[in-house]
């Protein structure tokens, strides 16, 4: 009885870890980078001094960079959710003076954390499409705004509330093999916020983030 039961055992580990090969990966982790771009209404809003020379203009730097982190759970081959974020991107207003020193009026960091339901598009091209997985997503996003720094007059105090919205997104999955891949990515987030000084509001704003990703994947 003994012999039997080592013999079933040893016929059933393999088939056990065939079976455990052949099922697809639910999880599947990323880490990258992406250049993040905002867009939309000005949250800190300048007024032009008449006694300014000619020639000077109001800059606003939106475009910075970002780690990335992904997570996602895929609930079959094609339908996946999943939850990504950014490190902070950095957002900067000063006052470029024609032939004089520029003047920083405030700068501040926006970090979003996304949550969406994917599609991926598995053998969608024909003689690659077992290694070229295109995907669209969409979903909701909370985007925080930190490090507010506001050093010109009547700016001091300044604060910019955090925002939500909807969350889009696109792009490809190249196989590296059977666990490993490369992501390239487009990411769209909307939302709205509003700043102010004290009790006084400066504007309110509808946002645009674009952030252009790239990313290394794994699946386990």
């Amino acid at each position: 009885m003994k012999t039997v039961s080592l013999l079933a055992l040893a016929l059933l580990v393999p088939a056990v870890a065939a079976h455990a090969a052949d099922t697809p990966s639910r999880w599947a982790v990323t880490a990258g980078m992406a250049s993040v771009n905002q867009h939309g209404d000005n949250l800190v809003p300048v007024a032009m001094d008449p006694s300014w020379p000619r020639g000077t203009e109001v800059e606003a730097s939106d475009d910075g960079s970002a780690a990335t982190l992904g997570l996602s759970w895929y609930i079959n081959q094609n339908l996946a959710i999943e939850l990504w974020g950014a490190g902070s991107a950095r957002s900067q207003v000063e006052v470029d003076i024609e032939n004089g020193p520029d003047i920083n009026v405030a700068s501040y960091r926006t970090q979003p954390l996304a949550v969406s339901l994917q599609y991926h598009f598995h053998d969608v091209l024909p003689g690659i499409g077992q290694h070229v997985t295109p995907f669209v997503g969409l979903g909701w996003h909370q985007t925080k705004v930190s490090s507010i720094k506001a050093d010109a007059d009547g700016y001091r105090g300044l604060d910019i509330e955090d925002g939500n919205g909807l969350a889009a997104s696109a792009g490809v999955d190249v196989a590296l093999g059977q666990r490993w891949f490369v992501r390239g990515d487009v990411r769209y987030l909307r939302w709205d916020s509003q700043s102010r000084v004290g009790n006084t509001v400066l504007a309110k704003g509808d946002m645009d983030t674009l952030s252009y990703g790239a990313s290394i994947g794994l699946r386990f």
